[in-house]
């Protein structure tokens, strides 16, 4: 592997990546710190340059940190619907319609747009 440095920095943004998903807040930049902090050993044990480490620790980094933002940026506002007309989530059927204003980007199995909300209707209570 040393020998494919693009490679190595892939393999760290993927699981700078994988974190992100499966780690959330505080839990993600603990283990975040810890692996900044155990950082010199790989480097001292395989003889990498410190040059190198780094570059693997910036790509873990700005892999996690893109899907926080990511992450961050998915907003629902259903919750504030519901709340509005005195029902609490889970405990009912909701059917909204709205127009799609902005572009949808699809990024593998993901589709990314937002919608202009026009109506919430509550056809069937659940009990």
């Amino acid at each position: 592997m040393k020998s494919r440095p693009l490679a190595m920095v892939i393999c760290c943004w993927i699981a700078g990546s994988g974190c992100a998903v499966l780690w959330h807040g505080t839990s993600l930049w603990l283990i975040w710190g810890g692996l900044t902090l155990l950082l010199p050993l790989p480097g001292i044990v395989l003889r990498y340059r410190p040059r190198q480490m780094f570059l693997l620790w910036l790509a873990f980094s700005l892999g996690a940190i893109y899907w926080q933002i990511n992450d961050g940026r998915n907003v629902s506002r259903i919750s504030t619907a519901l709340a509005a007309g005195n029902i609490t989530p889970g405990a009912a059927m909701v059917r909204a319609s709205g127009m799609i204003v902005s572009a949808v980007e699809v990024d593998g199995n993901r589709v990314a747009f937002t919608a202009a909300l026009q109506s919430v209707e509550y056809p069937q209570v659940l009990e």
